[in-house]
């Protein structure tokens, strides 16, 4: 019975995972705003303005180069600037510029609006158990994958 529990358990939080990418990338395409900008954004904004480079890499799962490429369009598009850490010029903190932080606040406000709308018939503390649950499975997950 718990292994039932345990399978069942799997499929519908990998297809509701499945199905909340589906519904960014519609959303994003409506919006006109890129699915993953938001994720991104938000990973340099956790940091309160000490988001390195690696910690970017990190917190996205990406490797080094895919996270400088990533970096580089956010300063091309003016989301984001480094604010040198050192006076060696080597070492730089990531930080969310006014343009990018009004598009974060954006497109977490429209996350918002999908969550309340999934979430409407929940009562306040089912919505705290179900995120309690849901660090669990993250910290689960985090260590496995470590």
């Amino acid at each position: 019975m718990t292994d039932d529990l345990s399978l069942q358990s799997y499929i519908i939080l990998h297809n509701t995972a499945r199905k909340l990418h589906f519904l960014a990338r519609i959303r994003s395409k409506s919006e006109g705003i890129p699915q993953e900008l938001g994720r991104t954004l938000n990973a340099i904004s956790h940091k309160n303005g000490r988001c390195t480079a690696k910690d970017f890499a990190a917190h996205l799962r990406i490797t080094a180069p895919s996270a400088t490429m990533k970096i580089n369009n956010l300063l091309e598009e003016g989301l984001i600037k480094k604010r040198l850490v050192s006076q060696d010029h080597r070492s730089f903190f990531l930080e969310i510029t006014e343009k990018g932080e009004k598009l974060r606040q954006q497109i977490n406000r429209q996350n918002i609006e999908v969550g309340s709308r999934i979430f409407s018939s929940f009562s306040t503390q089912q919505k705290k158990d179900f995120v309690k649950m849901l660090q669990i499975i993250d910290r689960e997950i985090d260590r496995q994958i470590e």
